[in-house]
């Protein structure tokens, strides 16, 4: 018999396939009723988030944020419709008077199984339990290896981040002046030129001396508190909450994981982060509307930020429906918005692509269908489904394990046995995160952006290599010359 610890550890992977395995069963049962369905959900994902956290222990990883977010962005808005809340029409659609009973209820039937199938096959991978440490004599020579590698990440980390402090503050200046002119609009109309490409490389400098500043016992509060300072001064000024929200919690996380974990005892100061976050993102949203003369506390006397916050996030499952109607007018894309979007990998790819770069993203290809023509955001099952239909179930239980991989690497990755590859992976996640609401697109776009660094830390590393010899040989040398009056005599 298996011992009972093993037992209590394969409870949630159990369970979670029994959850998935209903969903599925629900598609077929022709007596559901709408509110039946949304029941169903809710409670389907509560339980899978629990399975989530008892699997792995713990609840601040990337594979339970990415999990968080997918629930958040496709089915907040039922949790209003459960409580009778209304949905805040003005900074988002209320799916429930848009749209049909049927068109609801065969999108979040589909997202539900995805959502399930991505969860069930990731769970796969999701550590049960701690590796042996290894023995002392080869822990310590890992140890003198692991320290090498990380001074040259940090090293590398300082160097960007140096490099690129003036031209990061130069794009920060003019979105802060434009957005003052046009407002949220300067996101899109202002042309940074390189300087808004040099400040896409500015979080990797930050995260790759964050997970080694612990190992070197170097500086990291400055750089970690400026960091997460200017990405709340462009939310707040500028409206760019997404990226630079996604950003921050990258920052958070190197820090939970590298540097120093929240404990039981900081339960109260993340819980108070958590709801100023539900707070912001709305607010942030209105002063940008219409109503941007109020101010903060004015807001809250007359705006509920949690129902607005469930009402524009959740408002994401416009983009899956918008999905279901095209393929019902024009086919499925066969893969034409992942071919669109890997093509941006190949040098001259507008030139050489140009056909299949249109659907590279899903979000731009609905925008004419949406009810209110404007800045639709994408959305990880609206890509399944748009490309192969029930059939993408598939690729979702692959993008599921990539997911879960990543974030098994991270927590391995927190010895210190890899420090440029854990730098990079937190970098890439950040277009994990994006895709809940975004275009697989920005996933590539992240990657290849890994592919440069990779590139520049591989010079990096021999300029410094050939540096340390050439220290080396002159002392050397030093050396040598000091002895040969005493070798005369």
């Amino acid at each position: 018999m298996p011992k009972r610890s093993k037992l209590v550890l394969d409870f949630p992977l159990f369970f979670q396939l029994i959850v998935t395995l209903l969903s599925v069963y629900v598609l077929f049962d022709t007596g559901k009723s709408f509110d039946g369905v949304v029941a169903l959900i809710l409670g389907n994902v509560a339980v899978s988030l629990l399975l989530v956290v008892l699997r792995q222990r713990r609840v601040f990883t990337l594979y339970f944020c990415f999990l968080l977010f997918l629930a958040l962005f496709h089915f907040g808005q039922l949790v209003l419709y459960v409580f009778g809340a209304r949905v805040d029409t003005s900074i988002a659609y209320d799916l429930m008077d848009l749209y049909s009973n049927y068109d609801l209820q065969r999108t979040l039937l589909f997202c539900l199984v995805a959502f399930n199938v991505m969860n069930l096959s990731g769970m796969l991978l999701l550590p049960r339990r701690r590796k042996t440490p290894p023995p002392a004599a080869a822990k310590k020579e890992a140890q003198g290896l692991n320290d090498q590698k990380g001074r040259m990440v940090y090293q590398f980390g300082l160097v960007l981040f140096v490099v690129l402090f003036i031209p990061v503050l130069i794009y920060d200046m003019q979105m802060i002046t434009s957005a003052s002119q046009v407002g949220y609009l300067a996101k899109y109309t202002t042309n940074t030129g390189i300087f808004g490409d040099l400040e896409a490389y500015f979080s990797a400098a930050v995260l790759c001396m964050l997970v080694t500043a612990k190992s070197q016992n170097r500086p990291w509060k400055g750089v970690y508190y400026y960091a997460l300072l200017r990405a709340l001064v462009l939310m707040l000024l500028v409206g760019n909450r997404g990226n630079m929200l996604i950003t921050a919690i990258l920052y958070i996380y190197a820090k939970h994981w590298f540097i120093k974990p929240y404990t039981r005892k900081n339960w109260l100061s993340v819980g108070a982060i958590c709801i100023g976050v539900v707070v912001l993102m709305p607010f942030i949203a209105f002063i940008r509307g219409k109503a941007s003369e109020l101010g903060f506390w004015e807001y809250l006397s007359t705006n509920n930020p949690v129902t607005q916050f469930l009402s524009e996030f959740g408002s994401t499952l416009v983009t899956p429906i918008l999905s279901f109607q095209y393929v019902d007018s024009f086919g499925f894309l066969g893969g034409k918005s992942f071919l669109g979007a890997l093509a941006v990998l190949v040098p001259f790819s507008s030139a050489l692509f140009g056909g299949i770069k249109q659907f590279m993203s899903v979000g731009v290809l609905l925008n004419p269908y949406a009810p209110a023509v404007g800045a639709l955001g994408g959305s990880v099952f609206a890509e399944l489904y748009i490309n192969f239909g029930w059939a993408s179930l598939v690729l979702a239980a692959l993008f599921g394990l990539g997911v879960a991989k990543i974030s098994q690497a991270l927590e391995n990755g927190a010895r210190g046995d890899h420090p440029f590859l854990s730098g990079m992976l937190l970098y890439l996640s950040y277009g994990v995160l994006l895709y809940v609401r975004g275009d697989f697109l920005d996933i590539v776009q992240a990657g290849k952006r890994v592919l440069y660094l990779c590139v520049v830390f591989y010079l990096f590393k021999n300029l410094m290599s050939r540096r340390d010899r050439s220290r080396l040989r002159g002392e050397e040398e030093e050396g040598s010359d000091g002895l040969e009056p005493n070798q005369s005599d």
